[in-house]
């Protein structure tokens, strides 16, 4: 026998016919102590009136969903400093997706929870040398927020 639920969205629905939104990795845990997230891709600002926030990926080609995304925050009325600060935001997730191998449009529930598990981890991680300057003797908070406010998007 079939067991019918509704879904968020209000939709009766079969576990079978939602068998898609289940991740590739809710069979099998994410190991993310040993993740590896590269700096791939940047953030351009550039003096194009029409596009002066883009994102790239890691061969320069813009990243589509973002521009589009940013186009629309632009059409709102919102600031460059805010298109581009959303902009930063959307580096560090689809960073994450490109490490764990996952487009970022089939991206589910279990990849938004391990990017949060992964930020909280890489927040915590002391860094030196990479930046040029130590942050060992400030809290854990704080040197998040400094790597952020520095533009340093890496964990």
């Amino acid at each position: 026998m079939t067991e019918l639920r509704v879904t968020e969205t209000g939709v009766i629905a079969s576990d079978e016919s939602l068998s898609w939104l289940r991740s590739r990795s809710m069979s099998e845990e994410r190991d993310l102590s040993a993740l590896v997230v590269l700096r791939a891709g940047a953030i351009d600002a550039g003096g194009d009136l029409w596009e002066p926030v883009r994102m790239v990926d890691a061969t320069g080609d813009p990243v589509t969903a973002v521009a589009t995304f940013l186009k629309d925050l632009q059409a709102s009325g919102r600031s460059v400093s805010t298109q581009r600060s959303y902009a930063m935001d959307l580096l560090r997730w689809f960073r994450f997706v490109w490490a764990i191998e996952v487009p970022w449009d089939e991206a589910t529930r279990t990849e938004a929870r391990d990017f949060c598990r992964w930020l909280a981890f890489a927040d915590k991680a002391t860094r030196g040398p990479a930046t040029g300057r130590s942050m060992s003797n400030m809290p854990n908070r704080a040197q998040g927020l400094a790597r952020r406010y520095a533009g340093d998007l890496s964990p």
